[in-house]
């Protein structure tokens, strides 16, 4: 007796019969084309705190390295039940 195949779960059965919520864990735009949560890390406060960390310790070799630590923000959508923007 042949097995059957084993059935193929997709996404959206998932969707359809449990409570899922999904979140990308950068910044997707708002105008995409899925109302997607996400965590915002912000990438630009990021950046300038590199350059400006990197300037220092190029114009002073004996400066102590510093830790800078930024708080990401949840941008929440219609994946985790919030609402479309």
């Amino acid at each position: 007796m042949d097995k059957p195949a084993p059935r193929r779960v997709t996404i959206v059965d998932v969707a359809r019969h449990a409570r899922v919520s999904t979140t990308a864990v950068s910044k997707v735009p708002r105008n995409g084309p899925i109302s997607l949560t996400s965590v915002d890390q912000d990438g630009r406060q990021m950046g300038a705190n590199a350059a400006r960390l990197l300037v220092d310790r190029i114009t002073d070799r004996t400066r102590r390295t510093a830790q800078v630590t930024l708080s990401p923000g949840l941008v929440v959508r219609r994946t985790t039940g919030g609402t479309a923007p």
